[in-house]
């Protein structure tokens, strides 16, 4: 850049900064660069913003942040988060719509018949008891292999029974 250049953008430097121009040079290079960074990073913050207030208008409703996303996801509603924080901030009857449907869509999705959901229950319980009998199973070979080391009729038994 020439001379005049660098001193009219090192306007309002403190020090030497604004005068000299090898010195002038150097931090408007700098500030530059931090111009360009700070253009992508204001954009992250405003983002970050809108998701705090939908998320905190979100909660007020009983749901999540991201659950909410994902129930416009599946009602084919398409709000980006800087729409949807302005309607939470100034039109909360209408963010209470938006947030039943969300709602409405998760509930269509997951609905399970209460048939449905009792089965899942006894898969459970049987799935409990299994682990419980394996783990007394491994601790009763834990205790047999702690044992004196065992002559071959002792090895073919344990072989027979399932523990070798």
């Amino acid at each position: 850049m020439r001379k005049d250049k660098v001193l009219e953008l090192a306007k309002g430097f403190r020090g030497r900064g604004k005068n000299c121009p090898k010195i002038a040079a150097r931090k408007v290079d700098k500030a530059l660069q931090y111009a360009y960074r700070d253009r992508r990073v204001k954009k992250r913050e405003w983002r970050s913003l809108w998701i705090v207030r939908v998320n905190a208008a979100t909660r007020e409703h009983g749901m999540l942040y991201g659950q909410l996303v994902h129930g416009l996801n599946l009602a084919n509603v398409i709000l980006d988060r800087k729409s949807l924080a302005d309607i939470a901030v100034n039109e909360p009857q209408s963010f209470a719509d938006i947030v039943s449907r969300a709602r409405m869509a998760i509930e269509e999705k997951y609905s399970w018949t209460l048939a449905e959901k009792a089965n899942l229950e006894k898969m459970k319980a049987a799935d409990e008891l299994k682990r419980q009998e394996d783990e007394k199973l491994a601790a009763e070979r834990a205790v047999l292999m702690a044992q004196k080391p065992l002559g071959r009729r002792g090895r073919l038994w344990m072989e027979e029974h399932g523990f070798a």
